[in-house]
């Protein structure tokens, strides 16, 4: 983690520090350890706290300054970060090392109910009612067996939807989450007859819920219990006082299945991006070389814009 300033007015961003030997072209290749970060999983970036008299540019490229000694010294080859649509906390970074991709979905939870649903879809609407009308019951709960059934939907989800390996995650990992995040984060479920047919796990912080990981079960699709539990969690944070809704985005683009459901809630979208940064070119050179090598593939078929490169899975 990235920490700059001191007690009243400080910058800090949390990483990943990835190790880049252990990839299989690097065997044996490199004499030292070298390393890239990159934002843990979901929306990240700096967050910063002022006082009145704070040049909060100036306070940023301080941070910039001392953060790329530390990656200099420390053989950190790239940095890649997903900034927090709804922070906006790539204002303060080099526009050149910025990418604008997809937009979010989120919901202004100040508006009321009626407002709220009026904003949504005629589809999305109708959805709501039938699962009214199907007389789903949803319930906030993080005991053991709730949890161990999210986690089953959602790997179940994941498969049927033929996701990205990334999406696919260990047990410890949401175990962790709900032990670490404790009151920030809540699990849903969706039940018909007393059976868990949906469950979605909700973070939520100071004035914002972010729609974090869910699932649902295939043959109880006809029910629609994912619109009919997101109309619930819009019932649940407006009486806890939330403000803002974030959906997030699609699984790729803003023509994907999920990004469609989603923008079925709300008209409001806010813009994504990402900042890539190489902090030692002839190493991170070097690397590509390697991996080039390894895979035979020829300079001339390299088409990709993923970023580091050098990660790049085969085949894609």
């Amino acid at each position: 983690m990235f920490f700059y300033g001191g007690e009243s007015e400080f910058v800090i961003q949390p990483f990943l520090r990835r190790k880049i030997n252990d990839l299989a072209f690097c065997k044996d290749k490199l004499k030292e350890e070298y390393f890239d970060i990159i934002s843990p999983y979901g929306y990240s970036g700096p967050i910063h706290k002022t006082i009145p008299s704070t040049d909060l540019q100036q306070l940023y490229n301080e941070f910039f300054t001392q953060s790329t000694k530390y990656c200099e010294k420390n053989n950190i080859i790239t940095e890649f970060t997903r900034f927090h649509p709804l922070l906006k906390n790539h204002q303060f970074y080099e526009e050149k090392n910025i990418d604008a991709r997809n937009v979010t979905v989120s919901i202004d939870l100040t508006k009321d109910t009626d407002y709220i649903l009026k904003n949504m879809n005629k589809k999305t609407r109708n959805l709501i009612r039938k699962g009214e009308k199907s007389n789903l019951e949803v319930i906030h709960s993080t005991n053991e067996s709730d949890v161990d059934e999210f986690i089953s939907i959602y790997s179940k989800t994941m498969e049927k939807n033929s996701a990205k390996e990334e999406y696919f995650l260990e047990k410890q990992f949401f175990i962790n989450t709900i032990k670490y995040l404790k009151n920030s984060v809540s699990l849903f479920a969706v039940k018909s007859q007393n059976k868990t047919i949906a469950s979605a796990l909700f973070m939520h912080y100071g004035k914002f819920i972010h729609y974090h990981f869910s699932g649902s079960l295939k043959e109880y699709l006809s029910l629609a219990p994912n619109n009919f539990l997101l109309f619930k969690i819009i019932e649940w944070a407006k009486s806890n006082n939330y403000k803002t809704f974030h959906l997030g985005g699609g699984y790729s683009s803003a023509d994907d299945s999920l990004f469609r459901f989603k923008s079925g809630f709300s008209k409001d979208t806010n813009q994504f991006y990402t900042y890539s940064k190489t902090h030692n070119h002839e190493m991170y050179n070097i690397l590509c070389e390697l991996k080039n090598e390894y895979e035979k593939i020829a300079d001339e078929e390299i088409t990709s814009i993923f970023f580091p490169y050098y990660r790049l899975k085969s085949g894609r």
